[in-house]
């Protein structure tokens, strides 16, 4: 049986939505505990509420009808006067149960992403694949084919020039756009391999050799097969992980190999060309006019170093959404901002490439989930913890129903924010960006 559509997407959305709020949530929950400050209710859900679980320690755990994550309704949020009320804790105690959500977060990001690197190993991206030439357009003026894959730009890989934080297997996908936009109007010196069919992924067997790198391509970790016959025969091309590639060790039986045969009657070559992307009118963004993909190979994280992998990637990719926020802010850079129906339709794209992307995907939504709570905006964790600063320099705390109200007005405007960014995405489907 298959299901509708729309059906598809909720599921993916709620699956990579769900479990952040969730966590973020938790992170309130157990601050507020360890700090004796009284929680009413933790909700499964968001209300209408469907039935109380069960109390215990004075708190009601319950289950609601809306299926959105969490939420923590602490007692006496906007009043001091009463015992164990949030209102009523020192600002110490308030500031670290307002940071424990978006810090719930960013460990989650931490753990998912050391996790990946540890069960699956992180996918390298250095190299593109063009999909589609445009005609008209400058790849196709200067001579770039369907099929052609981007081994450097500029004399270097065009995964070497994606952010820093990008996520694992979209470096030559951010990299090509950032090298692309760079050069508007300036030509850019590409070397393409020709002949290369499409990628299929290979177990290694049990004591393969592998040849030589084809030193006419310039292409590690893209090495000559030395098998007898099949994807790992010698005509062929493999992606391997970087040690392998480099001679360092052999390939390990079992372990995943990206394999790109040769088209049948096809040869492969090296070619160089020079593309000028053009600036458009309208957007002022550049373009060469092509579609392109990641041609991804896997590069294996020993168990100790997944950690690490994990912080730096999380403070990495943090990095890239405050100097892309603080862009967009500056005005030299396009405001790109999803909201529920965006983030619904990139979660069922993630999810359809796989479980790794969408975890992936999770990781990158709650590291966004963390950063935009930590925001001074009124309504949100960074507003209050606003309040609990400016106390903490006053020596007093704002009246409390005026604070209220800020804190009210706030939420209403963020509220009518997501409402616009929904009504616009309705009518103007999401477009993701070419080169």
């Amino acid at each position: 049986m298959q299901l509708p559509g729309w059906l598809i997407t909720v599921f993916y959305f709620f699956a990579a939505l769900y479990p952040l709020v969730l966590v973020h949530e938790l992170g309130h929950f157990t601050m507020a505990k360890l700090n004796r400050i009284r929680v009413e209710e933790f909700g499964l859900g968001f209300p209408p509420r469907a039935l109380r679980l069960f109390t215990a320690g004075g708190t009601d755990y319950t289950l609601n009808w809306l299926p959105l994550g969490g939420f923590v309704r602490l007692f006496g949020e906007d009043d001091p006067t009463e015992p164990g009320a949030f209102a009523a804790a020192r600002p110490r105690a308030r500031a670290a149960v307002l940071l424990a959500g978006p810090f719930s977060n960013f460990l989650l990001t931490i753990l998912i992403l050391s996790g990946i690197a540890a069960a699956w190993g992180v996918e390298r991206a250095d190299f593109v694949r063009i999909g589609k030439v445009s005609e008209g357009q400058p790849a196709a003026a200067a001579g770039v084919a369907d099929g052609d894959i981007v081994l450097t730009v500029n004399g270097r890989p065009a995964g070497s020039f994606a952010p820093e934080g990008t996520m694992a297997g979209r470096e030559a996908i951010d990299g090509m756009v950032a090298a692309t936009g760079a050069s508007a109007d300036q030509p850019l010196q590409l070397t393409l391999l020709r002949g290369a069919g499409e990628p299929v992924t290979e177990r290694a067997p049990a004591a393969l050799q592998l040849g030589a790198p084809r030193a006419d391509i310039a292409a590690r970790p893209v090495i000559a097969g030395g098998a007898a016959d099949g994807p790992l025969a010698a005509n062929n091309l493999v992606y391997a992980p970087r040690d392998v590639a480099l001679g360092q060790r052999e390939p390990r039986a079992g372990e995943s190999l990206m394999v790109l045969p040769v088209r049948s009657g096809a040869t492969l070559e090296a070619v160089a060309l020079t593309v000028t992307p053009r600036r458009d009118a309208t957007s002022g963004d550049a373009r060469m006019g092509v579609e392109i993909g990641p041609l991804a190979y896997p590069e294996k994280v020993p168990l100790w170093r997944a950690p690490v992998y994990g912080v730096n990637s999380t403070v990495g990719m943090l990095g890239t959404m405050i100097t892309g926020l603080a862009r967009m802010i500056g005005g030299t850079a396009k405001v790109e901002v999803a909201g529920p129906v965006g983030i619904a339709r990139l979660s069922r794209q993630a999810g359809e490439s796989g479980w790794m992307t969408l975890l992936q995907f999770a990781a990158i939504l709650s590291a966004n989930l963390g950063l935009i709570n930590l925001f001074p905006i009124p309504g949100l964790d960074g507003g209050r913890l606003l309040f609990v600063g400016i106390e903490a320099v006053r020596g007093r705390r704002v009246e409390p129903r005026r604070e209220a109200i800020v804190h009210a007005l706030g939420i209403a405007f963020v509220l009518l924010l997501m409402l616009s960014i929904t009504v616009f995405e309705v009518f103007h489907p999401l477009a993701i960006g070419q080169p």
